[in-house]
């Protein structure tokens, strides 16, 4: 979109980008609307965030209120904020986020799996526990190198 671009297009703009940064559904975005008196259907918003519906000073007013920020924010220049370079990043964190978030919950599960094995084989006396535990420490390491490389795979491929 270039600078100076009509108001309109620079409300579709900053409405999409500002909601998508706020990870907000456009039936989320109606619902809050419809709170506010103001319903919109999921279609109408899609349309507007495209350009081909407008909207009165009523409803900007709305959709400032329900994204938690300014009619000016809406009304202003996208490119000359970086709502783009914004989006974007917010984007790649919440990936890198997400992939930190798998490779904890598997490392959760790998460790419960751990404590019940030792539990189990706790009952079968002193020197079947230091085999189990030894074991474990060994598969402990190779899991982790394993999580290491597909993290790093994962974050490679992102970039």
């Amino acid at each position: 979109m270039e600078t100076g671009a009509p108001i309109a297009e620079r409300v579709a703009t900053n409405l999409r980008y500002l909601r998508q940064a706020r990870e907000i559904t456009l039936a989320k975005l109606s619902e809050q609307l419809a709170k506010q008196g103001r319903p919109m259907g999921i279609s109408a918003l899609s349309k507007v965030e495209l350009g081909q519906r407008g909207i009165d000073v009523d409803d900007l007013v709305a959709f400032a209120d329900a994204l938690g920020t300014s009619v000016s924010d809406l009304l202003g220049d996208p490119a000359a904020r970086g709502h783009e370079l914004a989006y974007d990043l917010v984007a790649d964190l919440r990936t890198r986020l997400s992939l930190n978030e798998r490779v904890r919950r598997q490392h959760e599960i790998a460790e419960a799996e751990k404590w019940s094995a030792i539990v189990d084989f706790a009952a079968e006396g002193p020197a079947e526990l230091e085999a189990v535990c030894l074991s474990l420490r060994e598969q402990f390491k190779d899991e982790a190198a394993r999580l290491i490389e597909q993290l790093r795979a994962d974050m490679k491929e992102q970039n």
